[in-house]
């Protein structure tokens, strides 16, 4: 008989669109805001610094074959200001299913004013592949003869491409973004299982805002949303509200509808380094089932000649 852990598992599969579900979606964190680059190709550059990011994060922990996500990446101005570049390499393990993705981003940037805000326009176009495998001999079912879980699927490296575009100043922004505009069948197309497995990496698309007010002089609150859209899910939103202090420190909490709850802390250790960290609790009813949702961030920026930062970069 399936254990109760397994039967909320494989509904978990289903709302994460696993390999097997009708879409598959971009890997989401709670530190979005201050590294947009895996949504939004036209964030490359922002930070007018060589920029390297890594996040770990481990999804309800203590939840048997829950997410676990790895990613690094970077971006970085060219010299002639007008264009910025990036990449990415991303790690996404759900239960049986493992998808790994290398992703290239490229932006062109244009200024549309020198004074206080300094506001800006980049477009940016994103190139990626990645790849999903199945080991679904190795999950405990009640039909053991289903022919669904008799082998494991090793899929096709899958191309893809996404754009975006983001309008920033100093203390703004409003990004919209399509990662990935091709919708690839997941399962290789050589396989036996090709006619009938109907997942695939479907169109999501992106809207984010933010915002900085300063409330005192070592103070100032952010607050910022997120919404996101994909065919074969419901609409998806988030509430973001933080509050920086002596701008070294970062905290915060939000809420995304009907899904989960989370907390931000982030340290600028260094003009160079910074460190954060999420807590996260789902308010569905996987709430109880784990010790909830774990993500740690790293960042470090290299500044050099022109590219120092002439004013504070708070997404």
């Amino acid at each position: 008989m399936i254990k109760r852990k397994e039967i909320l598992l494989s509904l978990g599969f289903l709302i994460l669109g696993s390999s097997y579900s009708q879409a598959q979606q971009t890997a989401m964190f709670g530190q979005f805001q201050y590294n947009m680059l895996e949504l939004n190709p036209a964030y490359a550059g922002y930070r007018e610094t060589f920029n390297v990011s890594g996040i770990h994060r481990s999804q309800w922990v203590g939840f048997d074959g829950a997410p676990v996500t790895q990613t690094l990446s970077f971006n970085k101005p060219l010299k002639t200001d007008e264009f910025a570049f990036g990449g990415a390499i991303a790690h996404d393990k759900i239960g049986p299913t493992n998808s790994f993705n290398i992703s290239m981003d490229g932006a062109y940037r244009l200024n549309l004013g020198h004074g206080r805000e300094r506001t800006k326009l980049s477009f940016g176009l994103k190139g990626s592949i990645s790849r999903y495998q199945t080991n679904l001999t190795s999950v405990d079912v009640v039909d053991k003869g289903d022919e669904s879980f008799l082998r494991n699927e090793n899929g096709s490296w899958l191309p893809n491409v996404g754009a975006g575009a983001f309008l920033y100043g100093r203390t703004y922004f409003l990004g919209v973004s399509a990662p990935k505009l091709l919708t690839n069948k997941l399962v290789n197309r050589s396989s036996s299982l090709f006619e009938y497995m109907q997942g695939r990496e479907e169109r999501t698309y992106y809207m984010t805002a933010g915002k900085v007010w300063k409330i005192r002089r070592q103070l100032s609150f952010y607050p910022a949303v997120l919404v996101k859209a994909t065919k074969n899910a419901p609409l998806s939103g988030g509430a973001f509200l933080n509050f920086i202090v002596m701008t070294e420190f970062k905290i915060g909490a939000y809420y995304n509808f009907k899904e989960v709850a989370g907390a931000i802390a982030q340290w600028q250790v260094s003009k160079k380094l910074r460190l954060g960290y999420t807590l996260e609790m789902p308010v569905t009813s996987l709430f109880g089932t784990n010790l909830g949702s774990h993500e740690i961030m790293l960042n470090y920026s290299i500044k050099k000649g022109r590219t120092a930062i002439i004013y504070p970069k708070y997404f």
